[in-house]
């Protein structure tokens, strides 16, 4: 049998396309959908520092050493990804327009620098003076001049001086969004709200910054670059690993450029110098844009401009936490499972505020990868640090993108000689993992949460994640083994619960489809489920293949990378996929096996991706108390008959919704059937 493979990033632009779905459905609040545009934007900015960057990489090494791809040739496949780029961006533009007119609609108008009254003139022109034009410092450029290295996340504007007297100039001028808003109210009239960006007030200053040169006219365009984002870590083993990281965060800035983007209505001979002095021809590519750019900023436009949207919802309390009861008091009588954001992560806030000023505790261990702005979760653990407990931080410091802020609070841990270790060298650390050891009587016990997600309370709002708090010592004594290896990085140990990555999970995960396949054959109820956001292990989806073909029913519900392909005949008729966008990101990680009836249920840190299973550590745990597991197959099975926001994973990537019952919203499913369990405990 011939396995058949989907290349992981056209399937990944495929699920940014599921983001633009999100924007033109009308259904979604309207503060959502220009949200959802700015989750457009920045997710394709990271695809492109990243996936593209490698892809480029990877072209070059092809050329150079004169290497053939029997699949997934890199040229070919960026070729593909140039064409689909396009096409979403049409289509990008045509929604950013219909949503427009319907903020208008609401009253609510977004105003260009040549379409102001008299009050709003006034306003601006007072709002530049004393704001933004300290702030500004155009380069005049010509063919005589570099240009300077553009910086990656940097907005620009390239500015056509026109003087009747003189030749046309050129300027460059970097618009400061990094320390001024990207967004102005400006006056207006009463039930009406007047938005302007910043690029605009820029542009209705340049008769001021460029008073000097008597201009006639002039025409602006907004200019963004895209770098590689990749960390070229030093190798020096007489640097510190803090230092090798802040030294790769500034190669980073000037990386090769890997995407330029330009205002459409850019002029030829301008697009022709520009393609000169910053050798676009090198590029792989230069694609047309709107008017504005760095589209991410828009993801906070309602801040500014509120429209009527969602009544939030109230977090639910765990129904094992009983009045006046502590948390460790909670998980010391049973097991509790914390689904984000409909329970309240104030919990393992508690967990870890007591834990702290606990007496018999003595210690704390946690692996932290990405942490929120202002973290209670830190501060929970120095407030333990200066009760004299003995608390030790696993702090990743390249978590993609957060590698800055993971740095700071280095810092901060440091300060209050907090045991802080960066991990495994060649190893991510990407489990989530929180051990208290607490001593009662002559005994030493351990209270751990694990999770599928971080220890973060921002994105715990935004982001649908799952955590085990449990005093089960079978498993607590597996969770010390993680951190013993992590601390000592020599001690593997023995694992009979967790499943631990880079040691097990491939082969574990492997043996339990083949023992489905067993059962299959046996004609025996036989089935898998899982729900993860990336699924492109090409081992893994081969024994899956198998199993389909030995009639192994599978369920998979994916929501980014996916190189699986389902419903095909011969091969994986018996696997069925489907990808969920909707207001909360998809981040729960589960695999069930149905093990002839005695189902086998797990939560999880890990993608179904080489990374994550052989360069990574990850920890997947088993859930063992009989309510639980119910509770994570009964959530499953909400996620698989959601009629609303369910896209079907076909072989042709053709984003199709599900039809049928509009109520149907797995989201709001899984609120209501927590509310409910939680009222009958």
């Amino acid at each position: 049998m011939e396995y058949q493979f989907r290349n992981k990033e056209i399937s990944w632009l495929s699920f940014n396309e599921r983001v633009l779905q999100e924007a033109e459905d009308k259904d979604v609040p309207l503060d959502e959908r220009i949200m959802f545009l700015g989750i457009y934007s920045n997710n394709l900015d990271e695809f492109f520092r990243v996936r593209i960057a490698n892809l480029k990489r990877l072209k070059d090494l092809a050329r150079k050493r004169k290497i053939s791809f029997e699949d997934d040739n890199p040229g070919q496949v960026l070729s593909e990804i140039k064409m689909i780029v396009n096409q979403q961006r049409e289509k990008f533009e045509r929604i950013f327009n219909q949503i427009l007119q319907e903020y208008a609609q609401h009253k609510v108008f977004l105003v260009k620098h040549d379409n102001l009254n008299q009050e709003q003139e006034k306003f601006v022109k007072k709002y530049f003076n004393e704001k933004v034009r300290p702030k500004i410092f155009p380069m005049i450029i010509d063919k005589r001049y570099r240009i300077p290295k553009l910086k990656d996340k940097a907005l620009y504007l390239i500015v056509e001086i026109y003087k009747s007297t003189a030749a046309k100039k050129y300027s460059l001028i970097e618009i400061p969004t990094k320390i001024l808003p990207r967004f102005i109210k400006i006056p207006s009239p009463p039930e009406e709200t007047a938005v302007m960006l910043i690029d605009e007030v820029v542009r209705y200053g340049f008769p001021s910054i460029f008073k000097f040169f008597n201009i006639d006219s002039y025409h602006s365009y907004n200019i963004k670059v895209t770098r590689d984002a990749a960390l070229d870590m030093d190798d020096d083993i007489n640097i510190s690993y803090l230092n090798m990281v802040n030294k790769s965060l500034k190669k980073r800035k000037l990386g090769n450029i890997i995407r330029f983007v330009y205002d459409k209505k850019m002029p030829k001979d301008l697009f022709s110098m520009l393609n000169s002095k910053l050798h676009l021809r090198e590029v792989e590519f230069s694609l047309p844009g709107g008017r504005y750019h760095n589209f991410k900023d828009f993801m906070s436009f309602s801040k500014v401009a509120p429209v009527k949207s969602r009544n939030p919802v109230t977090p639910i309390i765990p129904r094992q936490i009983k009045n006046q009861e502590t948390v460790i008091e909670a998980v010391n009588r049973c097991d509790i499972l914390l689904h984000f954001p409909y329970h309240s992560f104030n919990t393992v806030i508690d967990f870890l505020r007591e834990a702290s000023i606990d007496p018999k505790v003595e210690s704390i261990q946690i692996t932290l990868y990405r942490l929120a702005q202002f973290s209670s979760v830190v501060n929970a653990l120095i407030n333990a640090r200066r009760n004299r407990k003995r608390v030790t931080v696993i702090l990743e410091l390249q978590a993609r993108f957060d590698e800055k802020a993971n740095i700071y609070w280095a810092g901060k841990l440091k300060e209050e000689r907090i045991n802080l270790i960066f991990g495994v060298k060649g190893l991510k650390i990407h489990s989530k993992l929180c051990m208290v050891t607490r001593r009662e009587g002559h005994h030493k016990k351990y209270y751990c949460c694990i999770g599928t997600g971080n220890f973060n309370e921002d994105t715990a709002r935004l982001y649908t994640d799952t955590y085990l708090l449990t005093a089960n010592q079978k498993i607590g004594r597996e969770v010390a083994q993680v951190f013993d290896f992590l601390t000592t990085t020599y001690n593997i140990g023995q694992y009979h619960h967790l499943i631990v990555s880079p040691i097990l999970t491939r082969d574990k995960l492997v043996e339990k489809i083949k023992r489905e396949i067993k059962f299959a054959q046996a004609g025996l109820p036989a089935s898998i489920d899982i729900k993860v956001n990336n699924f492109a292990d090409r081992k893994i989806i081969r024994n899956l293949y198998q199993a389909s073909h030995a009639g192994v029913k599978i369920r998979l519900i994916i929501r980014s990378f996916f190189s699986l392909i389902p419903g095909v005949k011969r091969m994986s008729e018996n696997i069925e996929a489907i990808s969920i966008v909707d207001k909360y990101l998809e981040h729960s990680r589960y695999f069930i096996f149905n093990n002839n009836g005695n189902e086998e249920v797990y939560i999880s840190s890990a993608d179904i991706l080489p990374r994550n299973i052989d360069r990574r550590v990850e920890v997947t745990c088993p859930i063992y108390h009989r309510d639980l597991k119910k509770e994570i197959i009964d959530i499953f099975n909400l996620h698989w008959n959601d009629q609303r926001k369910a896209r079907i994973l076909d072989a042709s990537l053709s984003n199709q919704y599900r039809s049928g019952d509009p109520k149907s919203r797995s989201q709001d499913t899984i609120y209501q059937y927590l509310n409910e369990i939680n009222q009958t405990w």
